[in-house]
């Protein structure tokens, strides 16, 4: 199975696996547990990919993951794997992914601050 199938999947399977105790048992509000879970499982890639990194094993998680990931609302276990593991905070080795670690960053806090106008 190619890296960026497989990863993908573990990257699926961690996000429903953290969004249904946090939907369900803590009863966040849909978004708030989508964030939450989907910020847990990149960071858990992230943590995955530094182990992967430090043995030299292979396959690695690829880049495209951790991008879909953050754009899909793990931007903020993105941020916290990048500082907490010290894992791809290259900015020139990894620019397209620090861009889109950014880009995914501003659209979500807009999304927020727009649901948040909504509801007062």
């Amino acid at each position: 199975m190619r890296p960026a199938i497989l990863y993908s999947l573990m990257g699926a399977a961690l996000v429903l696996t953290f969004f249904l105790p946090l939907r369900a048992g803590l009863e966040l509000p849909l978004y708030a547990s989508w964030l939450g879970a989907a910020g847990l499982a990149t960071f858990a890639l992230y943590g995955l990919d530094k182990r992967l990194a430090r043995t030299g094993r292979r396959p690695r998680v690829p880049e495209r993951v951790f991008n879909f990931l953050s754009l899909i609302g793990g931007f903020i276990g993105a941020w916290l794997g990048r500082t907490a593991f010290h894992h791809k905070t290259d900015t020139h080795g990894h620019a397209d992914m620090y861009l889109i670690l950014v880009a995914s960053t501003v659209a979500h806090c807009l999304l927020i601050c727009l649901v948040l106008a909504a509801r007062s």
